[in-house]
């Protein structure tokens, strides 16, 4: 009896072998006894039959793929999130906050759980489990066709990449047919030699799912160098053979690619499909409508998740930056390496938001350096002096500045980036202050966005005098990081009584 045609997933086709093996076959196999080399020879026989079950039941899934894009393409409409943060410009200035001794900080302030109309975070869902990435896989019958290589700069490194050159596949035009068979030339070609690389770069430098298609695109880019839309398709291919979650769509003469993501992307054009969204790579033409198909290639379920849970091994390329801040009547500098790497690869993110930034883990060597001067400067403190002294560092040690008169446009900084750009702002300095706070101290920060601003609250495990807000039953102390002389417990004046979106922040181990 045929198993094929009846799941979703090959993960899922694999898993129900897996346990029809295990509950049918080693319970006959623990029966025979005396005869090993007869029960070893029908385990492999078995495992063949799986294998060529698992490969016919591929053949079938991909031919059924093929054929699905040859039929008629749906017409989507375009649509853009635009709103980022708040109608309510930044201070242009630095506020300050009143000169204050530093000795017995807030002790003789009064608890006050300030009158802020808070809004609470919508519940957050569990993200439904991934598919996993495809383990590399033993490649087809190799053909007496000799392996090209194709060599990418990317983070830092010279990559280079074995191609099999049959899949320079023709292509005549942008009918949903033609990249149909484009599909078809590529899966019947030795593409796991490619993929196989791609994988394997991905799991030895941590790349997280950004930073994996954009090495595929480069991959992509480099090979068909003299074709847009080869590149296009070869990206689309290899993006579903890793089980990412792609569109391919005709837009007028060209073809464009679309990537569905687990967070929302703002100032991106964007179409949806049974709910999803899928954003286009490059801003589309919004006068050409575009088409592509609705149903997902079968194992392509896997959205492009930003979050950087484990630091991006970039190649090294330090620069040292060595800050100063004067605290009560002493001055402190901390010395500091950060990768140029990591704020070339931050650049070429799209905009998300602020959990990504504030999430992320930074490169190995901004956070050795960083990390150990912070833990000097805090060691032997208590608990709350040690949260005072991180929350003046990042007030007093970076020049201030907005986004729109640095750059014209808002942007949210990774922690690394506030040690090479010159200015930073209320965004940037909660983000870095919530990972010290964290990473230090081992203590719980909530973001608070106001309308124009940007603060933090701190949940000690001591009593700690001053403004709090409470979530979830929880007091946490406000913190804010560019209210430049404020001590904790102070929050700004004229945000006291001004609606608050807290975010939840995850703990960084």
């Amino acid at each position: 009896m045929k198993l094929i045609g009846i799941f979703k997933t090959d993960h899922e086709f694999k898993n129900i072998i897996l346990i029809f093996f295990a509950s049918f076959y080693f319970p006959v196999f623990a029966q025979i006894e005396g005869n090993g080399s007869d029960s070893t020879n029908d385990y492999e026989k078995y495992k063949k039959l799986i294998n060529r079950e698992f490969a016919d039941y591929k053949e079938n899934i991909d031919k059924e793929f093929a054929d699905y894009l040859k039929q008629k393409w749906q017409a989507f409409d375009i649509y853009k999130d635009e709103k980022i943060g708040s109608d309510k410009p930044k201070p242009s200035e630095q506020p300050k906050a009143p000169e204050q001794d530093t000795i017995g900080i807030n002790d003789n302030k009064p608890k006050n759980e300030i009158e802020v109309p808070i809004v609470e975070p919508k519940p957050i869902k569990p993200k439904p489990e991934q598919t996993p990435l495809p383990k590399p896989c033993p490649i087809k019958e190799p053909t007496v066709v000799q392996n090209k290589s194709c060599n990418v700069n990317y983070l830092g490194y010279n990559f280079s990449f074995s191609y099999n050159p049959m899949i320079d596949f023709p292509l005549k035009g942008n009918a949903n047919y033609d990249i149909a068979d484009a599909w078809s030339f590529l899966n019947d070609g030795n593409y796991q030699v490619l993929l196989n690389d791609l994988l394997n770069t991905k799991n030895k430098y941590n790349l997280n799912d950004w930073a994996y298609f954009e090495l595929v695109n480069k991959v992509s880019t480099q090979i068909f160098s003299n074709s847009k839309e080869k590149q296009t398709i070869l990206t689309w291919f290899l993006l579903n053979k890793s089980n990412y979650l792609t569109r391919i769509a005709k837009q007028g003469e060209g073809i464009a690619l679309l990537i569905a993501y687990t967070e929302n992307i703002y100032n991106h054009s964007y179409i949806e499909i049974d709910g999803v969204k899928f954003y286009f790579i490059y801003e589309p033409d919004e006068n050409k409508q575009p088409y592509t198909y609705a149903k997902n290639y079968s194992s392509a379920t896997r959205k492009i998740d930003a979050n950087i849970n484990k630091p991006i091994l970039f190649a090294s390329n330090n620069t040292k930056k060595t800050l100063s801040y004067k605290y009560g009547c002493k001055t402190y500098f901390l010395n500091v390496d950060y990768n140029k790497n990591a704020i070339s690869f931050y650049k070429s993110l799209p905009f998300f938001d602020i959990p990504i930034y504030a999430d992320a883990l930074p490169s190995v060597n901004l956070e050795y350096s960083l990390i150990s001067e912070v833990k000097k400067l805090v060691e032997g403190k208590s608990e709350k002096l040690a949260v005072d002294m991180i929350l003046q560092f990042v007030q007093k040690a970076f020049k201030y500045k907005t986004d729109q008169d640095q750059f014209g446009v808002e942007k949210y900084f990774f922690a690394e980036e506030l040690f090479h750009y010159e200015f930073s702002d209320c965004e940037d300095r909660s983000v870095l202050f919530a990972y010290l706070v964290r990473k230090v101290l081992g203590l719980k920060v909530v973001g608070l966005i106001y309308p124009g601003h940007m603060a933090t609250a701190v949940k000690f495990t001591s009593n700690v005098n001053g403004d709090y807000i409470t979530y979830e039953g929880t007091q946490y102390v406000v913190c804010d990081p560019t209210y430049v002389g404020a001590h904790i417990g102070m929050a700004m004046p004229e945000y006291k009584k001004v609606n608050a979106t807290i975010v939840p922040l995850k703990n960084i181990k």
